[in-house]
């Protein structure tokens, strides 16, 4: 079945034109499915493709007056996705999609993307290349000119209050690593797929190729997080013959990169110990091309977890074993006139685009599915189980003056207490205690009607109960998709066509929209039967007992 998906995208700039996404709709388009790509104009598609990119012009002269002028007016008024939204909708009309992709690194264009979305009522999926928190303070905005820094906490706050607007509403979300979908998911509430990113294994791989000089190379933008210097000293202080070391921040043209890189004796990868979740794309050009990365510092995070698990190198903030890698790697270059670093082929192979794209197309095609298909909405709390989850498993009971504020300002101070020291504890201890919640405390409360309901059915799971405990649950029950989340107006932009099965009040306006409706009663029918609307189609489950 051919899938038709609408794909929006920040500009393609250089030097590396957003490899991600153009990789990943080259193999999308050989596997079939039918793409329409639009995207802010930057400067001319110096690369070949086999799908249509179509560009829309924000800026008409380019100059800096104009820039100025329409920047902040995009600060204040996000007028440049909401003029982008127009274009794009203006250029569509008449034309069919299943899903809406829109692959960026910051805010633009998600509000078009979910515009769009939205008005055509198809699924939305957005995929993240980078978060703005992930480096420290805003340095992502710090090469701007000096006139504009002092603006740049501001553009940055814009920046992640605008973005997380539009994740709610998103039906699925991907990003790069690790640490981007957890921390997607403890500010949303919602598990993204994590998605990393690649090297093409066309243009990034193997060859011998001998060279004169022992070349120690960076490519690449460097930013202030960024520090080469102590390898520059190490390079001194080592005063080899026949090394050098150089640094290239643009202007080669990306069919080059991976004959720099073949012809590279070391590939130098820098992070920062504060920067989170960061895998450049280097660092999975090296690895295709089997050359010896040289990470520094040790992020002591995912870029160090994955140099080590496929053998591409050393992660340090050792200047002494800097300079022993380097020793290590000139004397194999002295013996044979090259370096080859023995990668392990099986993880290597988890960074390829091809491997990505196979599971994108996962991810998208579930997508699909899930907003296409019947799908049942099931409450956690009173309804799968006689359990206040979330009051249960921390040991909470309320008391009149927390009963009092949750009342007039609806925020209850002793769950978000509980919540907070449940959050210090270490990730692996979190789990195990909900594991152990649900195994040994909710499954003997079971409600048996409702799970003889939902048995065979594809289940999401919507409830205000704690994340980590909706997300095991989910995992143990085979639910397809869970929110933890009290926003209904959120849950009703995912799912078109779905019966609901809920004991809640709240769940009103899912309620309202659903096919059918199961309610679960603690002797309180004859309320229900007062704030139902006479068009639900509803069915009671009456427990005959109080919640407590």
């Amino acid at each position: 079945m051919t899938r038709r998906v609408l794909i929006l995208s920040d500009p393609f700039t250089p030097p590396a034109y957003t490899p991600r996404l153009r990789f990943l709709c080259e193999y999308l388009a050989q596997e079939g499915w039918e793409i329409d790509l639009y995207t802010e104009q930057y400067e001319s598609i110096p690369f070949a493709h086999t799908y249509p990119i179509h560009e829309v012009k924000v800026y008409r002269t380019r100059s800096l007056a104009e820039w100025i002028l329409k920047s902040v007016w995009s600060l204040l008024t996000d007028w440049r996705n909401r003029y982008f939204s127009r274009k794009v909708r203006k250029a569509i009309e008449g034309k069919n999609y299943d899903l809406v992709l829109c692959c960026t690194f910051s805010t633009f264009p998600l509000r078009a993307a979910w515009d769009i979305a939205n008005e055509r009522n198809i699924p939305l999926h957005v995929d993240l290349r980078d978060l703005d928190e992930q480096v420290p303070g805003a340095q992502y905005q710090h090469h701007r000119q000096w006139w504009v820094r002092p603006f740049r906490e501001w553009y940055r706050a814009a920046n992640i209050r605008r973005r997380n607007s539009i994740l709610r509403r998103a039906t699925s979300i991907s990003s790069v690593s690790p640490w981007h979908t957890e921390y997607i998911s403890s500010i949303l509430h919602r598990t993204p797929s994590t998605i990393y990113n690649g090297f093409d294994a066309k243009q990034f791989y193997w060859s011998e190729i001998k060279s004169d000089t022992f070349l120690i190379s960076y490519i690449g933008k460097l930013y202030d997080f960024q520090d080469i210097r102590p390898i520059e000293d190490a390079v001194q202080e080592l005063n080899l013959p026949d090394l050098r070391l150089q640094i290239i921040q643009g202007g080669i043209p990306t069919d080059e990169v991976g004959d720099l890189i073949r012809q590279s004796s070391i590939m130098i990868v820098l992070t920062n110990k504060e920067a989170k979740g960061m895998m450049t794309t280097k660092f999975y050009e090296a690895l295709g091309c089997e050359k010896p990365v040289l990470c520094y510092p040790d992020d002591e995070g995912v870029l160090s977890a994955a140099i080590k698990a496929t053998n591409a190198g050393i992660a340090t903030d050792d200047k002494e074993a800097v300079k022993a890698f380097i020793l290590h790697k000139y004397a194999e270059w002295k013996a044979n006139g090259f370096t080859h670093q023995a990668v392990n082929q099986a993880e290597q192979k988890r960074f390829s685009r091809q491997y990505q794209t196979r599971q994108m197309e996962q991810v998208l095609s579930r997508t699909i599915g899930m907003h296409q298909g019947h799908q049942t909405l099931v409450d956690i709390c009173w309804t799968l189980f006689y359990s206040n989850t979330t009051y249960d498993f921390l040991h909470i009971r309320g008391n009149k003056f927390n009963s009092l504020i949750y009342r007039l300002f609806g925020i209850d101070l002793v769950r978000c207490r509980a919540i907070r020291a449940f959050n210090r504890l270490p990730l692996a201890e979190q789990q195990t205690r909900v594991e152990r919640f649900y195994t040994d405390y909710l499954l003997p409360r079971k409600i048996s009607p409702v799970w003889q309901m939902i048995e065979g059915k594809d289940i999401i799971l919507v409830s205000q109960t704690m994340d980590l405990i909706a997300k095991t649950v989910a995992e143990y029950i085979g639910a397809k998709a869970f929110h933890a989340t009290p926003d209904k107006e959120e849950v009703l932009t995912h799912y078109a066509d779905f019966d609901i099965i809920t004991d809640n009040m709240s769940d009103l306006p899912l309620i309202r929209r659903a096919k059918k409706a199961t309610i679960i009663t603690y002797n309180n029918r004859a309320r229900w039967e007062r704030i139902l609307p006479p068009e639900v189609n509803v069915n009671f489950i009456e427990t005959g007992r109080e919640k407590y």
